[in-house]
């Protein structure tokens, strides 16, 4: 296990669906997440 790292299951299956869950998650989890495109410093969200 990473500690950079979380795993998640859910029925995503386009960016866009990805982009919908991470809003909703955030919104229903009081969270604010950032995402971009680029890879900084070799961390990514995999959808």
């Amino acid at each position: 296990k990473s500690e950079n790292f979380i795993k998640c299951r859910s029925n995503i299956t386009s960016l866009v669906d990805c982009n919908n869950w991470v809003a909703e998650f955030g919104k229903i989890n009081h969270l604010k997440w950032n995402s971009r495109s680029s890879t900084p410093n070799g961390k990514k969200i995999t959808c």
